[in-house]
């Protein structure tokens, strides 16, 4: 049996798939489309069987299906597949697909010797993007001594994604050489999370899209925040990546962030970051680093209404909620 990449093809792992050994299957015929170091893409045909008595493909199937397709992407990095069980999955469900051809596109942002974090993408037959979805997985044998270092995944794939902790210091990712920035203009999209607001863990994420190039995502994990300070903190690490002098329209659904810099700040800049009652300003700290950023680059701020499906805010908060919910 293949145990790692380049071992691993298209068909030898379409063929263990279906040899019959995995019930999570639930009787899905899988076609692998395309597969590479820590990527997988394939096609499930999905029939009547999968179907909700209204019509649509059921929620376990679509889970089912992003499940085998990150495996299919884990499979090609740990030492072990064999053993390589899944530790958390979360999704969430953007449209509800008719019967049809499901496409699965995992890919891998972390991995190391005994574990992997992904995402995958769901999409329909017309090619609408029906589900996003975070997962890990775990190895239950001891890593080898040829077992791979861990490694935040670089690929040609659309979207780089790019981990920071808050424990550790990263140099931000190189941006492009600086020639005539305040041409180029940059389209970020920011969220940020708190799963029990206040002071309970969240996360951060952005979606970056440069004028030249292919999409930066960003995210990390907050042990202690509120829903603010995570929305706060999003547009600081995006801007980050930015380099000066850039022209940059940042979208967000916080109207907090959005209203905090086009209409506050410059009162509480005068009252000594105080606001009308002469109460301290929350979030000071981080409102004076997003400030500084912002008056580096030529910004310009708009709110887009969340959950409303715009693909790109839904992208940033999967990836926040994903963030929040696991520290990396």
């Amino acid at each position: 049996m293949p145990q790692s990449f380049p071992e691993w093809t298209k068909e030898t792992l379409q063929d263990f798939l279906m040899a019959g050994d995995f019930p999570f299957l639930q009787g899905l015929v899988v076609r692998i489309d395309a597969l590479e170091v820590g990527a997988c893409t394939l096609t499930a045909s999905v029939d009547a069987g999968h179907l909700r008595p209204g019509g649509t493909v059921s929620g376990p199937t679509q889970f089912c299906i992003a499940d085998i397709a990150l495996y299919g992407a884990v499979l090609t990095v740990l030492p072990d597949p064999v053993t390589s069980v899944t530790s958390d999955m979360a999704i969430r469900f953007l449209r509800r697909p008719a019967e049809g051809a499901i496409t699965a596109t995992a890919r891998l942002l972390r991995y190391g010797a005994r574990s992997a974090v992904g995402t995958v993408e769901l999409s329909d037959a017309q090619g609408h993007l029906i589900a996003y979805v975070t997962g890990g997985y775990a190895s239950s044998s001891p890593p080898s001594s040829s077992s791979p270092s861990p490694s935040v995944v670089s690929s040609s794939s659309p979207a780089k994604s790019i981990e920071k902790s808050r424990e550790t210091v990263e140099a931000p990712p190189t941006p492009a050489p600086p020639t005539s920035h305040r041409a180029e203009t940059y389209t970020v999209y920011c969220d940020g999370s708190c799963l029990s607001n206040p002071s309970g863990p969240g996360g951060w994420a952005y979606v970056l899209h440069p004028p030249i190039g292919d999409t930066i995502e960003g995210f990390a994990h907050l042990a202690s925040t509120t829903n603010n300070r995570a929305e706060l903190e999003a547009a600081i690490q995006a801007l980050r990546v930015i380099p000066e002098k850039a022209s940059v329209t940042v979208y967000t659904d916080s109207e907090y962030v959005v209203k905090g810099m086009q209409q506050w700040i410059h009162n509480w800049i005068r009252k000594n970051w105080r606001t009308s009652s002469g109460s301290k300003v929350k979030n000071a700290d981080l409102w004076e680093n997003l400030l500084v950023l912002a008056q580096q680059r030529h910004v310009q701020w708009e709110w887009v209404k969340g959950h409303a499906g715009n693909v790109h805010n839904e992208r940033a908060d999967f990836l926040a909620q994903g963030a929040a919910r696991r520290s990396l």
